[in-house]
């Protein structure tokens, strides 16, 4: 009675066998193909880094040794990227807005001319009007907005880029652009002493009559608010059509 039974035990553990023989066999294969496409891809890669060094591409060697540099501002695309350089010009442009302030201060330590001539009292409103601008519009509005919604609101909605990532990187370029058309306002003429709020009586007094001063200005502000605007218009699209799946407009949360 107990041949059957051993022919049975020895028959399943043979098929036992076999399977795992077959399993062996399979995961070898998958483990040699696997070996295979990593080495392809590393071949693959290798060569077109060997082709980015040859035609000067973002994977050259100026690029890898100057992240930071103008041509890598102007190439660049990604969010993570660009939000570190609204970040590094806020910082930059709030320096400019606390020497200025730091220089009112002074003035007003005590009563009497103390760094201001007599001679140039229509720089003081020039000051307290390029403190304003750079304070609001050159460093809280691209260091919260362009630098950390840059660099989180796609992360936060699962999203790998904005959705016009051209558009975000021609916003940068434009501050840079209307900052300079604000500090050229310091040196045209008379200075746009009006004031940041742009409010009369300091606009209209015959000390802060400088037409060009002014108009740098207002175009340097104009420019400002074109940058804000297609950021934001940028982010709203990105949220709008590019979000997760799982995620609504109900659902999706403010803060990570």
């Amino acid at each position: 009675m107990l041949i059957p039974e051993l022919e049975l035990a020895k028959s399943l553990t043979s098929q036992k066998n076999h399977q795992i023989s077959l399993n062996s066999y399979f995961i070898n294969s998958y483990w040699k193909k696997g070996q295979e496409n990593r080495s392809l891809n590393s071949y693959f890669i290798n060569s077109y880094w060997k082709k980015g060094q040859e035609k000067g591409s973002p994977l050259s060697r100026e690029t890898r040794l100057y992240p930071f540099s103008f041509i890598s501002l102007v190439k660049n695309c990604n969010h993570k990227g660009l939000g570190i350089y609204y970040l590094l010009s806020a910082f930059i442009f709030g320096i400019s807005g606390t020497l200025i302030s730091v220089l009112i201060r002074i003035e007003l330590y005590s009563s009497g001319n103390r760094i201001i001539s007599p001679e140039n009292q229509n720089f003081y409103n020039i000051s307290i009007t390029l403190h304003g601008f750079l304070m609001i519009f050159f460093l809280v509005m691209p260091g919260l907005f362009g630098g950390f919604g840059n660099y989180f609101v796609p992360i936060f909605q699962g999203s790998p880029e904005v959705v016009y990532p051209r558009v975000n990187n021609f916003s940068i370029l434009i501050l840079f652009l209307s900052y300079l058309f604000v500090i050229l306002s310091l040196i045209s003429e008379f200075g746009g002493g009006t004031g940041w709020t742009l409010y009369p009586p300091l606009s209209t007094s015959f000390m802060s009559l400088s037409p060009s001063s002014t108009a740098y200005l207002i175009f340097g502000l104009l420019m400002s608010g074109i940058s804000s605007c297609l950021t934001s218009l940028n982010f709203w699209t990105t949220i709008l059509n590019l979000r997760s799946y799982y995620l609504t407009l109900k659902t999706m949360p403010l803060f990570p």
